[in-house]
């Protein structure tokens, strides 16, 4: 088609008027304007809509049946791209200038047009309209660049009202559609303190001319959630240079921003984690690390970076165990373990390391981030805990063994006494039975040992002041240990209470003064230190299981050989001994041990090779006063009876030994084997009953379990219990021996037949 050409439909009722306007524009092949002709609307409205090309449509308004105005709304819909122009009678100028507002690009008046100006108009509003339509197009096409750019777009007057604005921006404020935006202001969509500063800004950019360019700034969507923006904003002038305008344009970087606190965040955490962080390359070479870093290894920022990370290497590990990390970490696989290193002061310490490869956009491992936490103090404490779980399964061995042994020595030395008693005049063979006994109690003081480790050691506590018992050894103390051995006494004035066993501090002290003595052959210092302490919640679970509170403390330190860790780890079990065999039992540490355990107390030792031993005795303080020493009663000659005497002991030569001494002091003796065959034993018995001597642990039934049965049919009897185990020991295990007394294995004739005695004279039966 020549786009020279014009297209023209005239809608035209009057035929002289329609044959006129032919005349005028022409319709031969000549001719620019090719004229198609239609008498009534509806034939337009249907050569419209067969899509003929018609770029101007001369509408009369006064067509049959139609009514002006209303004949422009109906064709207009349409047209399409078409301009239209109106024609009108003479005297309807308003009804053109009413039509040019409805939608018509011109308007004529019959009458008034002579054939040049009509050609003239009829090309101009083509060439207008196919302006106006490019403007539209270029218009539609800019506003859906705007509308469909992510980021906030929009124009404001000099008031800071809105002039345009975008989708981006009308879904940020929750409008319906951009144009619920024009001639508002921000204080219609934003809380009164954020818009306030919106406003501040621009109008403050309108009276300086300057830009704001990526001003960053606070801002939050219709449901009230935070947003980021990156806003600038360029003024505009007029004519005259006065700034009329404002463009924005706003990018959201909230993501951008989260993602920047997530990454101070991260980075503060890290800095302030209590853990050490460091961060490497690929080589193990440092690249960062957190202060906490430098506080567990001593080595500051400046030092570490760039420095290989085995500058923590403390030498505790073989070559394949780092080997093994490095595969795996390598390997981007995470490792954990613990690594033993060392500070800048040469200093040991003991990490929980966890390593995890970071790798690149490529997927490679390209860097390593280790986090450590310090378990030093955590592994002395298991190792403390572990030692005392040691000490407490050992002793529970040597417990039940010194008990049973008991057993053995009471029938050796009871039937060592027997035999001195019939030996008659033969000097060699008493001389037999006496080396018998002494070979029996030396036996049976090593059971005493083994019991007091084992905390079952029967003590006779009362209120005391250790500086008395000190000073009152001090003499003795120097002729045990020798004369190139100085003794020092260092004792505080106002010292507290304790309630022990004077016998067994005695014990307590003679034992740590022989073994500082062995470990200074060359001669040395032994200090003796009491005073008065407060022992804390951070000692406590420093030390456990020592529980805070206030002590007494008694403190023994040598200048000896000292020792090293193996040998400390060990010194309280029993007959561990680093003397020469025969030269010690490895009974006299474990001793103490055990007396300072039963007192309540807890007892450390502190001690380098070469740089001597301190041995620290912790024991309760009490405020009672000190309770006076009675001297022992002198022993009286064997006592003897006449009732009648149930024992029950369920090792046999024992019993037999038990009725053989009571029987020749003139008792009634009956026996019994176990706790059911004493109540059998009982009911077949017609005669009464004085005293119940039975053994506390024994299979089956136990000793109180029968006697608390016994005492239904024999309610008077009196009840001595025998056993290898304190009565502590007996009552922690739920065995009730109260109301009754206690007999301690082994025992002499002579102890036996006492006991016996002041039971069955007592009349509560309790001793």
């Amino acid at each position: 088609m020549n786009e020279d050409i014009i297209h023209v439909l005239l809608v035209e009722d009057n035929p002289g008027d329609a044959h006129l306007v032919k005349e005028i524009l022409g319709h031969d092949e000549r001719s620019a304007f090719r004229v198609k002709h239609v008498s009534t609307l509806e034939e337009a409205m249907s050569s419209l809509a067969l899509g003929a090309a018609n770029q101007v449509i001369l509408l009369d308004l006064g067509l049959p049946d139609e009514s002006g105005l209303h004949t422009l709304q109906r064709i207009i819909p349409v047209a399409r791209e078409a301009s239209i122009v109106v024609i009108t009678g003479v005297q309807d100028e308003e009804l053109g200038i009413a039509a040019i507002r409805e939608g018509a690009h011109d308007y004529l008046i019959k009458g008034q047009v002579d054939g040049g100006q009509l050609r003239r108009i009829l090309r101009y509003d083509v060439e207008r309209h196919k302006m106006q339509s490019y403007l539209r197009t270029e218009h539609e096409l800019l506003r859906a660049v705007i509308d469909n750019v992510p980021d906030y777009i929009y124009v404001k007057d000099a008031e800071s009202r809105f002039l345009l604005a975008n989708r981006a921006l009308a879904d940020l404020v929750g409008a319906r559609t951009p144009e619920d935006l024009l001639g508002k202001m921000d204080f219609d969509f934003f809380p009164q303190q954020l818009a306030a500063a919106f406003f501040s800004d621009e109008q403050a950019m309108i009276r300086s001319g300057k830009p704001l360019v990526n001003q960053e700034e606070a801002s939050m969507d219709a449901s009230g959630n935070p947003k980021w923006t990156s806003t600038s904003k360029v003024p505009l002038r007029d004519e005259h240079g006065q700034v009329t305008r404002i463009i924005g344009i706003g990018r959201d970087i909230t993501s951008r921003k989260y993602a920047e606190g997530q990454l101070l965040l991260q980075a503060t955490a890290l800095k302030s984690t209590a853990n050490g962080v460091v961060i490497t390359d690929t080589a193990g070479k440092i690249l960062w690390l957190n202060p906490s870093f430098t506080a567990l290894t001593g080595f500051s920022a400046e030092e570490a970076t760039g420095q290989a990370y085995n500058i923590l290497n403390s030498g505790e590990h073989p070559k394949s165990f780092f080997d093994q990390m490095w595969k795996s970490i390598l390997a981007g696989q995470v490792w954990r373990g613990e690594i033993a290193n060392r500070r800048k002061d040469g200093t040991l310490f003991t990490v929980e390391q966890t390593i995890t490869p970071v790798r690149n956009q490529r997927g490679d491992v390209a860097r390593f981030v280790a986090i450590m936490q310090d378990v030093t103090e955590r592994k002395k404490l298991e190792q403390q805990l572990n030692h005392a779980q040691k000490m407490e399964s050992v002793g529970r061995l040597a417990g039940g063994v010194a008990h049973d042994f008991n057993n053995l020595l009471s029938v050796i030395i009871g039937y060592s006494e027997i035999l001195m008693g019939h030996t008659g005049s033969d000097p060699r063979a008493l001389r037999l039975a006496e080396e018998i006994k002494r070979a029996g109690s030396r036996a049976a003081t090593l059971t005493r040992q083994l019991l007091a480790f084992s905390r079952q050691q029967v003590l006779e506590p009362r209120v005391l002041n250790l500086n008395t018992i000190v000073t009152d050894m001090q003499k003795m103390l120097q002729r045990l240990i020798r004369e190139d051995v100085e003794i020092q006494a260092k004792l505080e004035g106002d010292l507290g209470h304790v309630r022990v066993d004077p016998g067994q501090i005695e014990q307590i002290i003679i034992n740590l003064a022989v073994n500082a003595r062995d470990a200074m052959p060359q001669g040395g210092k032994l200090t003796i230190q009491t005073s008065n302490v407060e022992l804390d919640e951070k000692y406590a679970a420093q030390h456990p299981p020592t529980t805070p509170g206030r002590y007494v403390l008694l403190a023994m330190a040598d200048t000896g050989m000292g020792m090293n860790q193996e040998t400390k780890a060990r010194i309280f079990e029993p007959f561990f001994t680093t003397k020469e065999l025969s030269k010690g039992t490895g009974l006299g540490l474990s001793t103490v041990y055990g007396i300072v355990k039963q007192s309540g107390g807890c007892i450390w030792v502190y001690s380098e090779p070469g740089q001597g031993s301190v041995f620290k005795v912790y024991l309760p303080r009490v405020d009672q006063p000190v309770e006076p020493i009675l001297p022992a009663k002198p022993l009286a000659e064997s006592p003897r009876g006449t009732e009648t005497i149930l024992v029950a002991e369920d090792e046999d030569t024992l019993r037999t030994m038990i009725r053989t001494f009571l029987e020749e002091s003139g008792y009634t003796v009956i026996e019994a084997k176990s706790g059911a065959d004493l109540l059998k034993v009982a009911q077949e018995h017609d005669a009464a009953i004085q005293l119940l001597l039975t053994d506390v642990i024994m299979p089956g039934m136990t000793g109180p379990a029968a006697a608390e049965q016994l005492a239904h049919t024999y309610p008077k009897t009196k009840v001595l219990y025998m056993s290898g185990y304190t009565a502590g020991f007996i009552s922690d295990r739920g065995l009730q021996t109260k109301g009754a007394a206690l007999l301690q294995k082994p025992f002499t004739r002579e102890a036996l037949l006492q006991k016996v005695r002041e039971v069955l004279g007592n009349p509560d039966g309790v001793c």
